[in-house]
């Protein structure tokens, strides 16, 4: 999927875990924790805020918890096409 770092970087990543109330990603954050994130999911925009970083992955908590819909399709398609604009 493509993450959006604070609207200035946008970075493909691959979710590993995800729950209502945030994920993990392997990759690269382009931002430091406590800056923001955004991604889409099903047509809407998810804010969060990355809340770990390592060498190889990090994790984001989101603003909001996402609905069933969206937590069910994140579990389902782990890998979202990235040739398409998702937000």
């Amino acid at each position: 999927m493509i993450i959006s770092f604070g609207g200035r970087a946008e970075s493909v990543v691959e979710v590993r875990n995800v729950s209502a109330s945030g994920m993990k990603c392997a990759g690269r954050a382009e931002a430091r924790p406590g800056e923001r994130v955004q991604f889409g999911i099903m047509g809407q925009k998810v804010t969060g805020y990355v809340v770990r970083q390592g060498a190889d992955d990090f994790a984001i908590s989101f603003l909001r918890p996402l609905t069933d819909a969206q937590l069910h399709c994140l579990r389902q398609f782990r890998r979202l096409p990235v040739s398409e604009k998702q937000f």
